[in-house]
Parts: structure tokens; C-alpha cells; sequence
């Protein structure tokens, strides 16, 4: 709040609106966008900052799963294939067992 008004008392004397300022998750999201079109920032990267970017908008259900939907694992079997997630070769996953 107090970054923006000082912004608004400098440029209140250049008669500039407020409503013409853009805030600073839009203007994050532009220039991603613009080092996204200069190819200096991949697809992935560009849909998860502007994920981030749009965290405040979702609702828990947006991103949750519910527990019905999930697959348990007895944690004293052994592991077998079906129940590993796909990690694509790496040596950890964030992935979870939702099936």
C-alpha cells in the first residue's frame, strides 16, 4: 500500500490516472511473457510463474484431490510397478499415487 501511494502522489502532478497503472502480478506476467516470445523463457516456465501469479484467484478444491479419488498404499509391502508414478527418469518425484 505505501509503495503505491507514493507512486500515485509522484505522478499525481503528471495528471497520469491511477486506473492506468498497472499492477505489479500483471506486469510480472507481461514481461514473462515478452522473454517467453524472445525464447528466453520455455512454455513450462511461463504456465507455472502465471500459475503462481493466479494462486490468490483459486479455491482448495481447484488443486486438491479428494480422498475418495486416491489410491492407498499399504506402506509395509513392497513397492510394485502399478503403484510407482512415472518420474520420467529422474531420481525423485513430486508426483503423487492419485490414480
Amino acid at each position: 500500500m505505501t509503495v503505491e501511494f507514493i507512486v500515485r502522489l509522484v505522478l499525481k502532478p503528471f495528471t497520469i490516472a491511477a486506473a492506468e497503472l498497472v499492477s505489479p502480478a500483471e506486469e510480472i506476467r507481461g514481461q514473462v511473457d515478452l522473454l517467453h516470445a524472445e525464447g528466453s523463457v520455455v512454455k513450462a516456465e511461463r504456465d507455472r510463474l502465471g500459475g503462481l501469479l493466479d494462486l490468490s484467484e483459486l479455491d482448495v478444491a481447484d488443486v486438491m484431490v479428494h480422498r475418495t479419488a486416491m489410491e492407498t498404499v499399504n506402506a509395509d509391502e513392497s513397492a510394485r510397478a502399478d503403484h510407482r508414478p512415472d518420474t520420467g527418469g529422474r531420481l525423485h518425484a513430486r508426483a503423487g499415487l492419485a490414480g
